[in-house]
Parts: structure tokens; sequence; C-alpha cells
């Protein structure tokens, strides 16, 4: 039920099946089910802006984890978390080394996905040309896996487009978040398609075109709205500054 709950943001029957998950693990005395337990009870309290509480649970499974791939899963949450907390350095430290388990393990999909992570933290650390680099393995990554993953491709493209825009590319940009918008809206994935015009409405800010940027933004709030998402909050503010006597009637350009 995880892709449903996560994608869908059912935020309340999700938290009921992690806690039940987390009792059977712990009844059933299972190290491996409860490190995956707690696992994914911490990415429900991530969805749901708790991140402290998901920091918690996070390093409760990488305490109790006994192999390696959930070790690696739950520092690569405990890292997206601390970004999160704007512990940056916390942040870059966990991924880095969930990022070397999953090398280790071979697994190309958590490696794109921790390396997606790690980019965002060297965006915020003002690093664009380090994740830049790290989103572009992310892409290559995804695109060549023997079991297509539509949903986090386009992520990785959105956050590329992104990082892009802070390193003065608009240009390839504008071409990464429109291929994330088209995935995005041919999958269904409503949540995809509010992060790839976010970030549309960013382009289009760092343009100085304003009417466009609120057509983008607009979109996005409303998508992010019906999902409940968080990242509402974000969009927002964004609209909020936008400058005054921007039309209303703006069209995505």
């Amino acid at each position: 039920m995880w892709p449903l709950f996560h994608l869908r943001r059912h935020h309340h029957t999700r938290q009921r099946v992690d806690v039940l998950a987390v009792s059977c693990a712990q009844r059933l005395d299972n190290p491996g089910y409860l490190a995956a337990a707690l696992n994914r009870q911490a990415w429900g309290c991530y969805d749901r802006g708790d991140h402290t509480a998901a920091a918690d649970l996070f390093t409760q499974a990488q305490q109790t984890a006994t192999d390696q791939h959930e070790q690696a899963a739950a520092l690569a949450g405990r890292g997206t978390t601390a970004l999160a907390l704007h512990r940056v350095a916390d942040a870059i430290a966990d991924l880095t080394q969930a990022l070397a388990l999953y090398r280790q393990l071979g697994n190309p999909r958590r490696i794109a996905l921790t390396l997606i992570g790690l980019a965002q933290a060297h965006t915020t650390n003002q690093a664009a040309r380090v994740a830049i680099d790290l989103l572009s393995q992310a892409v290559d990554l995804l695109t060549d896996l023997d079991a297509p993953d539509p949903v986090n491709l386009a992520r990785a493209r959105t956050h590329l487009g992104r990082a892009l825009i802070t390193n003065g590319a608009y240009e390839v940009a504008a071409a990464e978040l429109g291929a994330a918008l088209a995935m995005t809206q041919k999958a269904g994935l409503t949540r995809g398609q509010a992060q790839a015009h976010h970030g549309l409405g960013e382009l289009a800010l760092a343009r100085h075109r304003p009417a466009g940027a609120l057509a983008h933004l607009q979109r996005a709030q409303a998508l992010f709205a019906e999902l409940g998402d968080t990242e509402a909050a974000d969009v927002r503010t964004m609209l909020a500054a936008l400058p005054a006597g921007t039309t209303d009637r703006a069209q995505p350009e």
C-alpha cells in the first residue's frame, strides 16, 4: 500500500498501518522486519511534516537493522530529514554514508534516489555544480533501469531543472522541467505535476516573468492542496511575494 499512501498522501490511514506494522514486527521479535517497519513509519511522519519524529524513527531503524539494505535506507531517510530540519552537514554525512552502502549492494535505483537527496543538500549548501553532477548521474541511472521508474525519473529531472536555474542555465532547466511535467501528466502523477509546475514557476521568476510564474505556481498550489501536501505552504509563500499588479489570468509558458 505504500505507493498509494505516498503518492496520494493518505496520511492518516498510512499512520494506522505503519503503527500496526511496527507492532507486528515487535511481537514477532524480528529485527529485520522491525527496521523496515520503522523506516516506513518514519517516512509517513516525514510526509506529514513531523520531521523531528521522523528523525527519531530513522535513528531507531538504523540501530535496529541487521542488514546493510535497511541500514542504508535508515541513513538515507535520516539524511533527508536532517535537510528538512536545516542540518545540512548532518544531511550530507548521512546521505554520503547511505550512498556508499548502496554502491556496495549494487542497487542502481537506490543509488539514484540517494543521489537526489544528496544533491538537494548540496543545492541548499549553495553548491549548484555539485548538485547538477549528482542529479545528472541519478537521471542516467533511472533512465537505464530494467524496470522503469517514471515517478522518480520525473522527480530527478525536476530537481535537476531547479538546480540548473540556480546555475543560470535557464534553457536547459526549461527542457528538464518541461520533460518532467510531460512525464507526470502522461502517467497521471498529481504530486509530480505539482513539483514540475513549482520548478517552472521558479524558472519564470528567475527570468523575470511574473505572469508566467503566477500561472505555474497557482497550478502547483492547487495540486498540492488537492493532496493535502505540506509543499503547498512553500508555493503560497512564493505567490505572496510576486510583484504587485501581476495578472491573475496568466497562462503557463
